[in-house]
């Protein structure tokens, strides 16, 4: 699994793999804590014409947000292109739509495009997609190349920023939280073979074109006994007192020897001077 949404009202998760498929599953609760999926129901993400998305050669996706009316989704194949695929409910049929190509996203590498799409509903602007690279094209270090998008795809609007992550570490997924910020999930394969991950915390004033991200630290593991595996989807929900549900999960690979976990976190409500005091 490479994105991971769960609905405002809990009653739904969704997830994609990098394979072109949707996962749809039903969650169950126990004392707030997800405890369970039921009724899970996998689908090829469609194409325009009746095709599978892989099957028309943008089968790779590694990122997802969700929007008011559906998701949108990155695909790395060959440079990286962002499609919208409608919601209609009790169905993962809608055809996905391409979004208008973009010479700066057309130049990422295969395979090391867009790891990272968060939609975002700010006071006083339009919609708007944020999308991060995987790493640095060019040198692999540093900051990595980020975009703010208009969430709509007949655009060819392009704002660059630029996102610091922590040395050594790629980015592998983001969320948007009216209430908390950006969050952004990192992740690095360290040389005893065991994945590390870093959730780091973006204020949203902090999010404007030319500006340059650099997040809080909220949570930090670096050993195989964390239950962290290769960390690659984060989802939030706002809680009415303010507060933010996390959710995490990993992709196995298909490989035995990784797993896929789905954890889940609560951050209490805070606000401007938490950054402050904490920078």
């Amino acid at each position: 699994m490479s994105a991971l949404h769960l609905s405002k009202d809990r009653a739904a998760l969704l997830a994609i793999t990098d394979t072109g498929h949707w996962l749809r599953a039903t969650p169950v609760w126990r004392d707030g804590q997800l405890v369970a999926l039921e009724q899970a129901v996998m689908a090829p993400v469609q194409a325009a014409g009746g095709r599978s998305l892989q099957s028309s050669g943008h089968g790779d996706i590694e990122a997802m947000a969700f929007g008011q009316n559906g998701a949108y989704l990155a695909d790395e194949s060959y440079g990286s292109t962002v499609f919208f695929a409608p919601h209609v409910p009790g169905s993962l049929a809608a055809p996905a739509q391409p979004f208008k190509r973009r010479a700066a996203l057309k130049k990422l590498p295969t395979g090391r495009g867009i790891e990272a799409l968060a939609y975002m509903e700010r006071d006083g602007l339009a919609p708007q997609l944020l999308a991060i690279a995987e790493r640095n094209p060019e040198s692999g270090t540093g900051f990595i190349p980020a975009w703010l998008l208009p969430a709509t795809p007949d655009s060819a609007d392009l704002q660059a920023l630029r996102y610091e992550p922590t040395p050594g570490f790629d980015v592998s997924d983001a969320t948007f939280s009216k209430s908390c910020g950006l969050f952004v999930l990192e992740r690095k394969l360290n040389w005893l073979g065991f994945f590390e991950m870093r959730l780091k915390l973006i204020p949203s004033s902090s999010i404007k074109a030319g500006s340059s991200l650099k997040g809080l630290t909220l949570l930090a593991t670096d050993s195989w006994t964390s239950h962290v595996d290769n960390m690659e989807g984060v989802s939030v929900i706002d809680s009415p007192d303010g507060s933010c549900e996390i959710f995490m999960l990993s992709d196995d690979n298909y490989l035995p020897i990784q797993s896929t976990n789905l954890l889940q976190f609560r951050l209490s409500k805070i606000d401007s001077d938490y950054f402050q005091s904490n920078e």
